[in-house]
């Protein structure tokens, strides 16, 4: 009789959500990729206080009548099997206009300090679901990686049990002394050292 190899169970959103519901993850935060359950460490104090940055200098940017900015909500990424929830994720419409979690959005912003590695790699994830600007706000080295222009380096199709082959063509990294100029709306100018957290001498993030 021939062995099966050992291989990685991979969840299905819907099965994450009983997961859920069933209190697995209380006291916890967690997310799904490719069906990978990922429990992330606890939010600490510089990472909240960016969250709150980034957002007071987008909401003049992108108004409520035309966008919604979701703190730290669900994406329900096409595959069935990954639902990251960003930092920070503007999306078309108002919340009224959803029945359900976006799959997509204009603009999103990751917080990274003790998870850089992770909010790296989600960016093929955000570029398989067409996000056309991606910025990863690095707190450690004090910059701001920006991704821009999705696209898929192969014609295979994203499916359940491999990552997206996909990524963003345009990237580059900006210092707090930088402004930038969101995709989805070129008139506005946000200056970078806003966004990053005035921390006391001496402190660490």
């Amino acid at each position: 009789m021939k062995l099966l190899e050992p291989r990685i169970k991979r969840w299905t959103r819907d099965e994450y959500y009983q997961m859920a519901d069933l209190g697995w993850f209380r006291g916890k935060r967690a997310l799904l990729l490719s069906g990978e359950i990922y429990e992330m460490a606890g939010q600490g104090n510089w990472h909240s206080v960016a969250i709150s940055l980034v957002d007071i200098a987008l909401r003049p940017v992108f108004t409520v009548d035309k966008y919604w900015i979701r703190p730290q909500m669900p994406l329900d990424l096409e595959d069935g099997t990954s639902e990251p929830e960003p930092d920070i994720a503007v999306v078309l419409g108002t919340p009224n206009d959803y029945s359900q979690h976006p799959s997509t959005a204009r603009l999103i912003v990751e917080i990274a300090d003790s998870s850089l590695y992770l909010d790296r790699r989600k960016a093929a994830y955000y570029a398989a679901a067409d996000v056309p600007e991606y910025w990863i706000l690095n707190l450690r080295e004090r910059a701001l990686e920006v991704h821009r222009t999705p696209q898929w380096n192969s014609t295979s199709h994203w499916d359940r049990d491999t990552p997206p082959d996909a990524s963003y063509t345009d990237r580059q990294i900006l210092s707090p002394d930088d402004v930038i100029s969101p995709v989805a709306m070129p008139t506005a100018t946000i200056v970078l050292n806003e966004l990053f957290p005035a921390r006391p001498k001496g402190d660490t993030f």
